[in-house]
């Protein structure tokens, strides 16, 4: 299983893709196109999420970050296979959050 975190508001496979994407030489969506026709076998799943700033200009990620350890724990098929996290700017310090908050 690949879970993808991306930074807040950033990536919605959902949406059409912008229109210099689009003219580009590939127009396809990796994460939904080309990672499940090399990997068939294996879940690919979008984490998004919403961030609260506080007064002090602070970025709030206590919830999101639980309802990603919750996300997880639910996802889990079977134990012994593996979740693999894909992350990138804001999302990479949510995981990083979630992982701190394991141990």
């Amino acid at each position: 299983s690949i879970i993808f975190v991306p930074s807040f508001n950033s990536f919605d496979v959902s949406k059409p893709e912008p229109r210099e994407r689009r003219m580009s030489n590939s127009h396809r969506n990796w994460l939904k196109h080309y990672i499940p026709l090399s990997l068939p076998y294996c879940r690919v799943s979008l984490f998004s999420y919403s961030i609260q700033i506080t007064r002090d200009q602070q970025l709030d990620l206590d919830e999101p970050a639980l309802d990603l350890l919750d996300d997880l724990k639910d996802s889990r098929d079977k134990p012994r296979l593996p979740v693999f996290l894909m992350a990138y700017s804001l999302g990479g310090y949510l995981v990083k959050k979630v992982i701190i908050s394991t141990l």
